[in-house]
């Protein structure tokens, strides 16, 4: 007899269930009265062998992700908001619910005939950061520098990048303040 009711309690069941996941996801930009922001530039030392840079953050319970990348010599890509000897960088500026999150991983791709690849840490690390609402902060340029390995002949090959994180606000927030978003007080970290 129960299991006559089984598909539809399973029916019933069905909106309670995507109703809880509803919150999980990608990230987009929050418009509600109680946003934060941030603003961080993704860069890279130019001439590196990498088409794309891909940096991945999160809310402090795993539920939410969002990417940030730089692709900066791509045809199809706007052009890089910086982009000078030293460095091919884009500017981004998200708002988000208030609360804790966390940079948490990284990819570098080159889509090249000869030596193709993707680069990034086996494992997750955490970089933290808090939104506040109505505050705006700034978590500095992460700038990719190259590293490079050996292969089994002794032979220099690429072998992903290093970051090294720096405050460049000065430069970045005039470059943010032009975005879509409100930049209220910022705080630089």
């Amino acid at each position: 007899m129960i299991w006559r009711w089984l598909p539809v309690l399973a029916i019933l069941c069905l909106p309670f269930t995507a109703k809880a996941n509803s919150d999980c996801g990608e990230m987009t930009n929050y418009h509600g009265p109680d946003a934060g922001n941030f603003i961080m530039t993704l860069g890279a030392v130019p001439k590196l062998p990498y088409d794309s840079y891909w940096l991945y953050f999160r809310s402090a319970d795993h539920c939410r992700t969002g990417t940030i990348a730089l692709l900066p010599d791509n045809i199809f890509a706007p052009k890089p908001d910086i982009d000078n000897e030293s460095e091919q960088a884009e500017v981004s500026v998200w708002a988000l619910p208030p609360g804790n999150y966390e940079f948490y991983n990284f990819e570098v791709r080159s889509n090249s005939a000869f030596s193709g690849g993707r680069f990034g840490p086996k494992e997750d690390f955490s970089i933290p950061f808090t939104i506040v609402p109505g505050h705006t902060v700034y978590l500095g340029d992460f700038r990719a520098h190259g590293m490079t390995g050996r292969n089994i002949f002794g032979i220099p090959v690429k072998g992903g990048v290093s970051f090294v994180v720096s405050d460049q606000s000065k430069r970045d927030i005039p470059i943010a303040r032009t975005r879509p978003v409100s930049i209220q007080s910022i705080d630089i970290k």
